[in-house]
C-alpha cells in the first residue's frame, strides 16, 4: 500500500531523494555516458524549477540528491520568465491566469521535479540503447527524506558524497566526477552555487562550523572524508593529524559514516527530536506519533539525530 509522500507545505525544506534502477542489485547499467547525461539533465532543469540541487551523486545503478524546496511558488512574473526561457517556441504565459498559477505550483513541487527528471532520463536511456528498450527504468517510486537543516543536512551531505568511496570505485570523493563534490573540486566552484538552495544550505551550516565562505564549506567536507577514512583504516593518530592539517580545516565530524546507514534511504524525517515531532504532527497529525516511536541514529556520535521510521544498518 502506497502512502502519501511526506512533504512540508508552505515551508522551505531540504530533502534527500534516492532511487535505484529495476533489476538485480548487481546490475550496473550506468556508465560514464549515462552518468554524464543524468547530470546534464539536472543542469537543464535548474532553469525551469525553483527546486534547487544542493548535492548529487550518480552511481552505476542508483542516484542520490539533496534538494531544497522553497516555501512558496515563484511570482507570476518569475513564472512567466522561467517558462519563456525554457520553452522559447511556445506561446508565452500571461501573469495572473489560472495556467500561470498552475505552472508556478509545478515549478516548486518536489514530486513534479523528480518525475520530470526521471522521465527525461528514462526516455533518453530507452531511446539510445543498441536494442531500443521500453518500459520503466526505475524499480519503484523515488524515496524522499525530510532533513533538519543542521547536523542532519551535514551528515547526509557527507554520506551522499562518500558513496563512490564506500563502493570501492575511488579513494577520494574528489576523484569521482559524477558527484557534486567532485565537480566542485575540479572547478573550484559548487556546480549549483548561487542558487537559493545552496545559499540556504551554506547559511544553515555556517554557524554550525564557523564557515566564512563556500570554500571553507568544501574544506570542512574534506576533513569529514579524511576522518571517516582514517577511522576505517585504523590510521595512527599522528598520521590522522597530518592528514587533517593537509585538509586545512580540522572541524569536528558529527556523524560516523563507517557503515552504509539505511536511515538515509528509508527514513521519512531526520533531525532533532523536536524537529521530527513537529514535522510529523503538522503533516500526519498528532496520532501518527502514537503508532510509531522515534528511533535514534546509529552510533553514539549521531545520538542527537532522530528518525521517524525504523533505522536499519547494512554494510555498503
Amino acid at each position: 500500500m502506497r502512502h502519501p509522500r511526506f512533504k512540508l507545505r508552505g515551508e522551505a525544506a531540504f530533502y534527500h531523494c534516492y532511487n535505484r534502477v529495476s533489476g538485480h542489485r548487481s546490475d550496473r547499467p550506468f556508465e560514464r555516458t549515462e552518468k554524464e547525461k543524468f547530470v546534464r539533465i539536472l543542469q537543464l532543469l535548474r532553469a525551469f524549477y525553483c527546486v534547487d540541487v544542493v548535492a548529487y551523486q550518480v552511481m552505476s545503478n542508483h542516484f542520490h540528491l539533496i534538494l531544497h524546496v522553497p516555501d512558496l511558488p515563484p511570482s507570476p512574473e518569475e513564472t512567466c520568465r522561467r517558462y519563456k526561457a525554457f520553452y522559447p517556441n511556445r506561446s508565452p504565459l500571461e501573469p495572473g491566469t489560472p495556467e500561470c498559477e498552475r505552472i508556478a505550483r509545478r515549478m516548486a513541487d518536489l514530486s513534479v521535479f523528480m518525475g520530470d527528471l526521471q522521465q527525461r532520463f528514462s526516455a533518453w536511456y530507452n531511446r539510445t540503447r543498441p536494442d531500443r528498450r521500453r518500459g520503466s527504468l526505475w524499480a519503484d517510486r523515488f524515496k524522499n527524506t525530510l532533513l533538519d537543516n543542521g547536523n542532519a543536512l551535514w551528515a547526509c551531505w557527507a554520506y551522499v558524497e562518500m558513496n563512490p568511496v564506500r563502493a570501492g570505485m575511488v579513494q577520494d570523493p574528489a576523484e569521482y566526477r559524477f558527484c557534486s563534490y567532485g565537480a566542485w573540486t575540479a572547478t573550484g566552484r559548487h556546480p549549483f552555487e548561487g542558487t537559493d538552495g545552496v545559499d540556504r544550505a551554506y547559511a544553515s551550516l555556517a554557524g554550525l562550523f564557523l564557515l566564512k565562505d563556500m570554500q571553507s564549506l568544501r574544506k570542512a567536507l574534506r576533513v569529514a572524508f579524511v576522518l571517516k577514512q582514517a577511522k576505517d583504516r585504523h590510521t595512527p593518530a599522528k598520521e590522522v593529524d597530518a592528514q587533517v592539517a593537509e585538509a586545512q580545516k580540522p572541524l569536528p565530524f558529527h556523524v560516523e559514516l563507517h557503515r552504509h546507514s539505511r536511515y538515509w534511504v528509508d527514513g521519512m524525517v531526520i533531525g532533532t527530536e523536536l524537529f521530527v515531532r513537529e514535522a510529523i504532527t503538522r503533516v500526519r497529525g498528532p496520532g501518527a506519533l502514537k503508532k510509531r516511536r522515534l528511533r535514534r541514529a546509529v552510533g553514539d556520535a549521531a545520538a542527537e539525530l532522530c528518525c521517524f521510521k525504523t533505522l536499519r544498518s547494512t554494510h555498503a
